[in-house]
């Protein structure tokens, strides 16, 4: 249970960051940290695995935020008034 709370605290953080960082040297930085700490010893590996799911979950929070990022209006056609119209045609297609 501990480590699902720890992994909700990394995605839920991200949101108080003023911006966010490259997602690749968080990954690159994470995944030394989980390999390098295979070799712990048993005290010390409860609370890094805890600090490990806040980095993984903080790494799920970030590439989510990035891509919600790419899906937004460019700075110059937000502040844009556009009008859209649609004009409907109807055609009968007779079978027969």
């Amino acid at each position: 249970m501990r480590y699902l709370i720890a992994l909700s605290v990394g995605i839920f953080s991200v949101v108080w960051w003023p911006m966010l960082p490259d997602l690749s040297s968080v990954i690159v930085v994470l995944a030394l940290t989980t390999l390098l700490s295979i070799k712990l010893p048993l005290r010390f590996k409860k609370s890094v695995w805890v600090a490990l799911c806040i980095g993984w979950g903080c790494c799920w929070a970030i590439f989510s935020a990035q891509q919600y990022l790419q899906h937004q209006l460019p700075e110059v056609l937000n502040k844009q008034e556009i009008i859209i119209t649609i004009r409907r045609i109807r055609k009968l297609i007779k079978f027969g």
